[in-house]
């Protein structure tokens, strides 16, 4: 092979591997690239793989913290529980001591500290770990549900004649109202029977409630201004008139719309729940339990009572006299009981008693008295009666005045009588009150900020 012909055939062989050369280029770079791809996808995964553990340990820790800030409020709760309990045994009671273990935290303080003669503040700290929360409450001593009342009936009263009642009712029986009976200024009425509104006129304080475990017969009655009335019997108002107030609701069985004027105070037709709001036989049960024999022998051992024997009765006169509690067992007569009062008096009664004159107090911001009788309270004539009445039997006529609260199994009332609900002498009594007649309820809460 000449020269020429050596040239000519290396240049074509040349030729002939350039295209496989740029060929195994072209799939180098290719590799390379892959595999630059492939390292930054990797590192990207990396990178996602640590933030997701760097979120997870987070919201581990932020879990945990939250748990233990729960457990802790739990624990201060607790703590607010107990020194509750404790004030309603007595309500000058103080802490008990800390701190409280309990499960994987602590109650670690706890303390109380007077308002005012019937009001207490406390102050229950919990830990769970680094967690601390800390309440705040402000809890009053008020007398129960059945002294809330101007009437408390541990059976169907009957009421005569212009009898005017202005507050609560609380009636384990039948209420019958006529044309001349008037009940005024009432937050809640509770019938545990039926209610008959023969001509009578039911005033609610706009919002409050009238319940009627019976039947509710208003048929030329008017009842004004209930937030929410409940029959779990029947309502008959044909030719009555029922104006509820703004939002007001209503309650029977019956889906039918109740006849006669039905409505809500300008505006239309009330609306029907579905179900009752309340049970009303648990609202009424504690006026079934009354025990006035009970209330008067629990004072069997405390100072007599200073009468005068007159004949068949015994007088007194607390005018001028030292307030305090007593007894007096008047062996079938009859105590006559009078007067101006002074201070916080309790006087139990194991027999009658006849309120024959006006028993007031001297102070209405800061006297009372606390009348427990096994027997028969009477009132009749003119007078006017400020007092906390706990009775076997109430009966009273004429054109007397009773301020405070009557408790009794049984009532008679007629003539021009008023019974007057008195909240504030009320609240006054309940220093005296038995523990049984009085209550501890919470008035405020309030959670301090949370420090770690």
């Amino acid at each position: 092979m000449t020269g020429g012909q050596k040239g000519k055939f290396e240049s074509g062989q040349v030729c002939r591997r350039l295209p496989a050369f740029w060929k195994n280029m072209r799939a180098g770079a290719q590799k390379g690239a892959a595999l630059v791809t492939v390292i930054l996808l990797t590192l990207l995964l990396l990178v996602f793989a640590g933030s997701l553990v760097q979120l997870t340990t987070v919201d581990k820790r932020m879990s945990a913290s939250q748990v233990a800030m729960t457990q802790a409020l739990y624990l201060a709760e607790a703590g607010v529980e107990m020194m509750v309990v404790r004030l309603a045994g007595n309500f000058d009671a103080g802490p008990p001591s800390t701190p409280i273990v309990l499960g994987n935290g602590r109650i670690s303080k706890i303390t109380v500290n007077p308002v005012d003669a019937s009001t207490r503040e406390i102050l229950a700290e919990g830990r769970a770990g680094n967690a601390r929360k800390a309440l705040k409450v402000r809890v009053q001593r008020t007398a129960t549900p059945v002294l809330q009342n101007a009437l408390c009936a541990g059976n169907s009263p009957n009421l005569s004649g212009n009898v005017s009642i202005s507050g609560n009712l609380l009636i384990n029986g039948n209420l019958e109202t006529g044309s001349s009976i008037s009940l005024t200024n009432s937050r809640l009425v509770v019938v545990k029977g039926n209610l008959d509104n023969k001509n009578g006129s039911i005033n609610i304080l706009s919002g409050g409630s009238l319940l009627v475990g019976g039947n509710l017969y208003n048929r030329h009655g008017r009842i004004e201004t209930p937030g929410y009335l409940q029959a779990d019997g029947a309502i008959d108002n044909s030719s009555g008139t029922v104006i509820f107030s703004p939002g007001g609701t209503y309650f029977t069985p019956a889906t039918q719309y109740p006849a006669g004027t039905f409505i809500i105070q300008n505006d239309g037709q009330v609306p029907r729940l579905d179900g009752p709001r309340e049970n009303i036989a648990a609202l009424v049960e504690p006026a079934a339990l009354l025990d006035p024999a009970g209330k008067v022998a629990a004072y069997q051992g405390y100072p007599r009572l200073g009468v005068t024997e007159t004949g068949n009765r015994f007088e007194s006169n607390l005018t001028g006299r030292s307030a305090g509690t007593y007894y007096l067992d008047t062996g079938g007569k009859e105590l006559w009981l009078e007067g101006t009062y002074s201070g916080k008096w309790v006087i139990a009664v194991k027999g009658n008693v006849e309120i024959s004159g006006d028993l007031q107090p001297a102070n209405a911001g800061r006297d009372v008295l606390v009348l427990h009788v096994d027997g028969t309270v009477s009132v009749h004539g003119n007078e006017n009666v400020s007092a906390v009445i706990y009775a076997c039997r109430f009966e009273a006529g004429g054109s007397s005045t009773i301020r405070g609260t009557v408790v009794a199994q049984s009532f008679d009332v007629s003539g021009n009588v008023s019974l007057i609900q008195d909240n504030d002498l009320i609240q006054n009594a309940v220093p005296v009150l038995p523990s049984d007649l009085v209550t501890v309820k919470i008035i405020s809460w309030q959670e301090e900020y949370p420090v770690f």
